[in-house]
Order: C-alpha cells, then structure tokens, then sequence
C-alpha cells in the first residue's frame, strides 16, 4: 500500500544517512590509531579488503545465493522450469545478506570504538606527542 512506500522511503533515507556517517568515523579513525609513517598502508588495506570483499566478491556471493533459492523455490513449488517469479524470489531472500552485514559491520564498529582512545593514546605516546 501507500504506507510502504512511505516507510520504504522513510528506512532508505536513514540508512543512506548512516553510511555517510560511516565514512566520516572510520576514516578518521583509522588515521587517528595509525603510525604517520603507515597510514597510507592501513588506508591501501582498508580499501583492498573493502573493495574486494564487498566490492568484488559481494555481488558473486549475493549471484550464488540467489541461484540457491530459486533452485530451492522451484524444487519445492514442484516445478521443472525456472520462471521468472521464482528467480525474484530467489533475488528477494539473497538480498536479506545485506542488512546481515550491515549488521555485522555496525557491531564491529562498536566493538572497536570501545578501544579507540586507548589506542589513539597509546599511538601518540609511541610517536612522543
């Protein structure tokens, strides 16, 4: 209905929010915990693994899942063709990976947010500031 769409727009619009905060802290965060003489190597290995992980391997694994569950869809459905309806349902039970991770992802922000001063603080006493 109506609402949904409301409601869909109300969820995006935050979560968007929330992914420009995410930048914002991490960034500086990671130049705040890292040695002068290796930010440029912690960045070059954040964005690897970011990229690689999420940017690469992400669509693959969301691909494969989605092939799994509409072959699941299918067989259970009785069917022995692939139709569209049951490749969008596939799409649609994948896809709930992404809030997982996004999950995942503010839970081990959190985590590392509770050591942050103490290795913010043991950077700069290792550095003589």
């Amino acid at each position: 209905g109506p609402q949904s769409v409301q409601l869909f727009a109300l969820l995006f619009g935050l979560g968007w929010l929330a992914v420009y905060n995410y930048y914002t802290a991490v960034y500086p965060a990671i130049q705040d915990v890292v040695a002068p003489r290796l930010r440029a190597t912690a960045m070059g290995l954040y964005f690897a693994c970011m990229y690689l992980l999420g940017g690469a391997f992400g669509p693959l694994v969301i691909g494969a899942l989605s092939d799994h569950f509409s072959h699941a869809a299918m067989v259970a459905s009785g069917a022995t063709e692939m139709s569209e309806v049951f490749k969008a349902s596939g799409l649609h039970d994948a896809l709930f990976l992404i809030p997982v991770a996004l999950l995942l992802t503010a839970v081990f922000i959190l985590l590392s947010s509770r050591h942050f001063v103490r290795d913010a603080g043991r950077m700069h006493l290792q550095q003589g500031e």
